[in-house]
């Protein structure tokens, strides 16, 4: 279906492997399909990845980053162009005037996720 999950649920930490691992496993399958089936393209024009609310994106890019510097077989497959962020307005102002991190908001992060609850993300 070209949709995978990242299993460990975070991309912006330790664990952050997961998403270039996946990744290269997307990429790969469409290239071995695409040798399969001659109609179909062998690569993507773009891939999106979804991230919850409280990542940080600037540790996923500067995970690709060193990702690349230690040759990860992924970056030479596929790179970080764009990061796209969206914000729910509803709340932005008050969220964006707020010093508290992420890991401080009550209900933002999960106690038993050692991830999250180290996570300094301004919001």
């Amino acid at each position: 279906s070209g949709i995978l999950e990242l299993q460990n649920g975070c991309a912006c930490c330790s664990l952050a492997d997961e998403l270039l691992t996946t990744v290269e496993t997307l990429l790969d399958s469409r290239a071995s399909s695409a040798v399969q089936d001659e109609t179909k393209k062998s690569s993507f024009d773009a891939v999106v990845v979804e991230l919850s609310g409280v990542a940080d994106p600037i540790a996923i890019k500067s995970n690709w980053n060193a990702a690349k510097l230690q040759g990860h077989p992924v970056t030479t497959k596929a790179d970080v162009q764009q990061i796209v962020t969206l914000v729910d307005s509803s709340t932005f102002g008050t969220d964006w005037m707020s010093w508290d991190t992420a890991g401080e908001r009550d209900g933002w992060v999960d106690p038993a996720d050692e991830c999250s609850a180290s996570r300094n993300v301004p919001e």
